[in-house]
């Protein structure tokens, strides 16, 4: 599930790359500001043992994307199977039960995250997600892609601060 959106946030922003700024709400909608966003709001989806209900998905005034998810594992359930890496940084904020961290693409290092533990990962850091206990685990991720971080030359700056600039 991760491994597609990023590979859409990864094309969406080739795109508007490739279009130019005027061209960026047609593949990354309006750029939020200040929001709210209420439980009653959400509306969890779920498969494979795993519950995602998303606060927020989307471009602000900085950051090319912005995301909140809250995540419930089911004891024994692991998002993508297997270990994975994105584009982009996040950090992830284990609310109840306990999370198992792998690092790297075969598992050497090995963290347990209980309530209240934190990580942040770093750009293309192979890893992988585990509830491995009999209890359900539930999480909040922060994720976000800002320019530049992957390298873009010479970022247009009009991309990310396009209410900034003097309309046409």
């Amino acid at each position: 599930m991760r491994t597609r959106s990023t590979l859409a946030i990864g094309l969406a922003t080739g795109a508007a790359l490739a279009l130019g700024a005027r061209e960026l709400p047609a593949f990354y909608g309006e750029l939020i500001g200040t929001t709210v966003v209420k439980a009653s709001q959400l509306r969890p989806m779920s498969a494979r043992g795993e519950t995602v209900q998303t606060y927020l998905e989307a471009p602000t005034s900085t950051l090319l994307n912005l995301g909140l998810r809250a995540t419930t594992l089911d004891p024994g359930a692991a998002p993508n199977g297997r270990p994975n890496s994105r584009a982009s940084e996040g950090l992830i904020l284990v609310k109840e039960g306990t999370l198992e961290v792998k690092l790297d693409d075969k598992g050497a290092r090995v963290e347990q995250l209980g309530p209240g533990s934190a990580i942040f990962m770093a750009p293309n850091q192979w890893h992988a997600l585990r509830n491995a206990t009999a209890q359900p685990v539930t999480f909040y991720e922060f994720d976000w892609i800002s320019p530049g971080m992957n390298g873009e030359p010479d970022y247009p700056e009009a991309v990310v601060n396009r209410r900034r600039l003097p309309q046409p």
